[in-house]
């Protein structure tokens, strides 16, 4: 259980996602105690399937989705202050969209920016078998064409709940819940919520001397409310509506390099979606404890 507890508080759809896929975001190998640093740097990226309306029918008039982002992050071990187990994170991202178009006419140009992101997790609860936490955090875009459809996953403002326990030994399950705020004034991202449903296997400790989990599971993101793209609205696809609801699959796996050092790698596919930004997502980082 000490292994998989460390990995709960870093969300899914990071990977877009992420988060994301930030859609999607991916859990971290690494969490620091109080008074320890851990150090993230990672890439993560996007393409496929570009379906920008609202509906699970995909348009063949538009180009592959394209995304890349480069981040290094800071995670600090605060100790107990009300909650147990605080964690303050700070993520800077450099991030690269390509040029969005509709018939070969483009609609959204080529993109970059950066985005400094902010968290605070911490415990409710936290037994050797059972740990129930929640988590804050904000995202700050600099340079961010806002109104871009491909793009990651920002929200001002937003938090969430999880929990993680341990079936039997070597297998563990983990749900998480997020609410984002989107982008507003002017609202180009719209409110969000994401769930997570992840079992995860520690293969190494069953066959070896060391901890290596593999998980998988049940994603889904969903717009609590919807949005116009004038952009695509004026396109040859019509009304320029768009309202994302994704359902994905994906695949992780945790590997320890050192005692301070563990690399990740993650794929994860949409298998159904509409106003979707893409159909496949990976991440790949490298953490350091010190």
């Amino acid at each position: 259980m000490n292994f998989f507890s460390r990995l709960v508080f870093i969300c899914l759809f990071s990977l877009s996602l992420p988060s994301g896929a930030k859609a999607l975001q991916v859990p971290g190998a690494q969490e620091p105690s109080k008074g320890e640093f851990v150090m993230r740097l990672g890439v993560s990226g996007l393409w496929g399937i570009l379906s920008p309306p609202s509906r699970f029918k995909h348009i063949d008039q538009t180009n592959d989705a394209r995304l890349f982002e480069e981040y290094a992050g800071v995670s600090w071990g605060l100790g107990e202050a009300g909650l147990s187990d605080l964690v303050l994170e700070s993520k800077f991202t450099f991030f690269q969209s390509a040029r969005e178009s509709v018939g070969g006419a483009t609609v959204h140009s080529s993109d970059q920016g950066s985005i400094l992101a902010l968290r605070l997790s911490g415990d409710f609860i936290h037994l050797p078998k059972f740990r129930l936490g929640t988590w804050i955090q904000s995202d700050i875009p600099f340079g961010m064409n806002k109104r871009k459809f491909v793009k990651p996953g920002v929200n001002y403002i937003g938090g969430g709940l999880s929990a993680s326990g341990e079936l039997r030994d070597n297998v563990y399950l983990s749900q998480a819940v997020f609410l984002g705020s989107g982008l507003f004034s002017p609202r180009t991202k719209n409110l969000n919520l994401i769930s997570n449903t992840l079992p995860s296997f520690n293969w190494g400790r069953l066959f070896f001397d060391f901890d290596s989990t593999f998980t998988t599971g049940f994603s889904v993101e969903a717009d609590l409310s919807s949005r116009t793209d004038a952009s695509y609205a004026s396109s040859a696809i019509a009304d320029g509506k768009i309202q994302n609801l994704v359902f994905v699959t994906p695949f992780i796996v945790d590997i320890p390099v050192s005692d301070k050092m563990s690399l990740r790698a993650a794929y994860a596919a949409k298998w159904a979606g509409k106003s979707s930004r893409g159909s496949q997502f990976f991440n790949t980082e490298l953490a350091y404890k010190f």
